[in-house]
C-alpha cells in the first residue's frame, strides 16, 4: 500500500473513530468516514495483547495486503481498521472474507448517507 493511502497520526485516528460510521464483527471493527481526497485512507491498529511486535506486524502485513487486493483505492474515504482477540492469523482467506464483508458494508452505509 502507498504511504499516501496510510493513516498514520493518532489525531487522524481519533478524529475518524468519533465523526465516522462504525461496525463490528468477531475480528475486526472497522471505522469509516468519507473525506475531500479523491482517494482511499487505511490506518491498522493492532493491540499489544494480540502479542508481540513481529506477530503484530505480521498480521498488519495481512490486512494490507488484503486492502491493496481488493480496495478501490479511487473512491474518497478513510477507513480505520482495530483488530480485535479472535483474529486467527493462520486462517488469513477466513480474515479476508470477513473483512471485506465489513469493508462493503460500511461503504453502502457511507454511500448512502452522503446522498441523503
Amino acid at each position: 500500500m502507498k504511504k499516501k493511502n496510510r493513516i498514520k497520526r493518532n489525531r487522524d485516528f481519533e478524529e475518524i473513530i468519533d465523526q465516522g460510521i462504525t461496525r463490528k464483527n468477531s475480528c475486526f471493527v472497522a471505522t469509516i468516514k468519507s473525506n475531500k481526497l479523491d482517494f482511499v485512507r487505511v490506518g491498522i491498529s493492532v493491540s499489544k495483547r494480540r502479542g508481540n511486535a513481529v506477530k503484530r506486524n505480521h498480521i498488519r502485513r495481512q490486512i494490507r495486503s488484503i486492502c491493496e487486493q481488493k480496495i478501490d483505492f479511487h473512491q474518497s474515504y478513510d477507513l480505520i481498521i482495530v483488530v480485535r482477540k479472535d483474529y486467527d492469523l493462520e486462517n488469513f482467506l477466513g480474515m479476508q472474507e470477513q473483512l471485506l464483508a465489513l469493508v462493503a458494508i460500511l461503504e453502502r452505509n457511507i454511500h448512502g448517507k452522503e446522498e441523503k
